[in-house]
């Protein structure tokens, strides 16, 4: 990649063994872009800035500065380095904000400098972040490889890099993180493979399914207004859901009714619903607010096309989402673990919502309760706008739900097949509540 300067941040010595929950953790980074809008000078200060905060960062989790490799055992990490990429990029800030941030002028290949997918044969660095220096903007890009950390622990890393990233070099002191994560391999009972619906044993060396290449990413904005009135829409009469149920029934029937429009499905077939389910609190004793590692697992849903797509199926959609967030417990957490523990290799035991037909399937993920609007970034790096994904890096069928933003309204991230992106944007129900911003 031309164009772009390199600093490589190494931390103190560490010794995590990664548990059966990391294993089976899919082996691909989290790519986070944090937008900012930010004056054109300051250009050394803010550089600074970075290098110091990630040092410091580093030294509060020295794991960042990790260097994962493939054994036959699985995944294994050891000390090594942390990258921090300085690239200019030609894009301007005015332009991103007048057309509402739109994923399609984020490129995963630019603004990044590692795959979605790790490959078994090489080496890889635990973090990458890399800034892309734009007119009037910063595009502030978090790479952290999955299989260290979840969505919580990212989000932790990013807090603690905005309380580092001074220019003036003054940091306040954290709640050291805990790094032994053994308890998430411990259980007490004997695995039962038939009670985990999100998994599959896969004999061998298993390999993730590629992303195809004409997926396209688009955001929706939903209001305030408008999730009250999709809560009431999607409330069973006899049942309580959430509205991050609702978001995720409306954006589940959405992805199917284009599908089966498409005749991709019929009304014989079953559709499947996965996503993940935070178990920190679940367990006993809970896991404490310093512990980052994984501790997620994969819930799935099913319900037939027909019903799916039917009268009142928003509603029974909702309802199916809240009843796979129960299923989620103690015990589906102790029995995850035996399972895992029972497997030559833990890598064996896989997300199997798009092993079977893949027409079949969609899932989601969110950021919702991330906060990230609320931290304090140093002005030097400028005024922390929006958080995008990069296009087209996750697979087709997914919604992901962003941080609220200030006004209280949500922003969703789905990912189509090309050729149904018309037809999910012109949904009569989804545009009911949603209004497409890029």
């Amino acid at each position: 990649m031309e164009g772009h300067m390199d600093f490589t941040i190494s931390g103190p010595p560490f010794d995590v063994q990664f548990s059966l929950v990391d294993q089976v953790a899919p082996p691909v980074y989290s790519r986070r872009i944090l937008i900012f809008s930010r004056e054109n000078s300051q250009r050394e200060e803010a550089i600074h800035a970075l290098k110091a905060g990630l040092q410091s960062t580093i030294n509060e989790v020295p794991i960042l500065a990790g260097q994962m490799a493939l054994t036959s055992a699985g995944w294994i990490v050891k000390n090594g380095l942390a990258i921090l990429r300085i690239r200019d990029v030609d894009i301007s800030y005015a332009e991103l904000q007048s057309t509402n941030f739109p994923e399609t002028m984020l490129s995963a290949q630019i603004l990044s400098s590692v795959p979605t997918i790790t490959d078994p044969e090489n080496q890889w660095n635990v973090c990458r972040i890399q800034a892309n220096f734009i007119h009037g903007g910063l595009l502030l890009v978090i790479s952290i490889n999955h299989t260290t950390m979840d969505g919580y622990g990212i989000t932790k890393i990013i807090e603690a890099l905005a309380r580092n990233c001074r220019a003036n070099g003054l940091t306040s002191s954290s709640q050291p993180v805990i790094f032994d994560r053994s308890r998430l391999s411990e259980c007490s009972g004997k695995g039962d493979i038939k009670k985990l619906p999100a998994y599959s044993v896969v004999p061998g060396s298993p390999k993730l399914r590629h992303i195809p290449s004409d997926i396209v990413t688009t955001s929706f904005s939903l209001s305030l207004p408008a999730l009250k009135s999709l809560k009431v829409a999607a409330t069973p009469r006899d049942s309580w859901i959430t509205t991050h149920d609702a978001v995720n029934a409306l954006c589940w029937r959405t992805h199917a009714r284009g599908r089966y429009k498409a005749n991709l499905i019929t009304e014989e077939d079953i559709a499947r619903f996965a996503f993940p389910v935070d178990f920190r609190q679940l367990i006993q004793p809970p896991l404490p607010s310093n512990y980052i590692g994984n501790a997620v697992l994969m819930a799935k849903v099913e319900l037939p096309i027909k019903t799916l797509l039917g009268r009142g199926g928003l509603s029974t959609a909702a309802a199916a989402i809240r009843g796979g967030v129960k299923n989620v417990d103690a015990a589906y957490v102790d029995n995850f673990i035996a399972v895992a523990k029972s497997l030559e290799n833990p890598r064996q035991l896989r997300i199997n919502l798009m092993l079977d037909d893949p027409r079949t399937g969609f899932g989601s993920t969110s950021y919702k309760s991330f906060a990230h609007s609320t931290l304090d970034w140093d002005p030097v790096l400028g005024n922390f706008e929006r958080l995008r994904l990069p296009y087209g890096v996750i697979g087709e069928g997914m919604s992901i739900i962003l941080p609220v933003l200030r006004d209280g309204s949500w922003e969703v991230t789905v990912t189509v097949e090309g050729p149904l992106l018309e037809l999910f944007r012109t949904d009569v129900e989804f545009i009911t509540y949603g209004s497409q911003i890029s």
